[in-house]
């Protein structure tokens, strides 16, 4: 089986046309699409999850098996939803990105990058790193219940 060796954009960049850019752009903006949903879908139903166990948590006598049950599908979806994002941004989305920065006909996309860098770091943290963050309250919220 062959390795893949990731090849220098700026000597290729000859071998691309313009279909090839027109390509990589559309990539690009369907994979930001595809995190964008994928996150919406996250908090929507990791609210669910939180609003069930605050639910248990209201009853004078919660259902211990019901609340642990709850608790890890809450944290499987966390981990699985965190590490899908992490996969995405660093095998697919960050290779595309550098691919494009490094060709000249697209140096208004490096222009964009870099002025947009404080919402790309907003949109990672919120695919990446909001899941774990979500694990940590769901179990502070399921010691404040048990």
């Amino acid at each position: 089986m062959e390795k893949h060796q990731e090849s220098n954009p700026e000597q290729n960049q000859s071998q691309y046309n313009q279909d090839d850019y027109k390509r990589m752009w559309a990539w690009v903006l369907h994979e930001d699409n595809l995190q964008s949903n994928r996150d919406n879908y996250f908090m929507i139903v990791i609210s669910i999850i939180f609003a069930g166990l605050l639910n248990l948590a209201s009853n004078d006598k919660p259902n211990v098996l019901l609340v642990l049950i709850l608790w890890l599908v809450g944290c499987y979806i966390c981990f699985h939803w965190g590490y899908v994002s992490l996969i995405q941004r660093l095998l697919t989305i960050y290779p595309i990105q550098k691919r494009l920065r490094a060709l000249e006909s697209f140096q208004w996309y490096a222009d964009i990058s870099e002025h947009r860098k404080k919402y790309n770091r907003i949109h990672e943290m919120l695919g990446i790193l909001f899941p774990w963050i979500m694990v940590i309250v769901l179990t502070i919220t399921l010691f404040l219940i048990l």
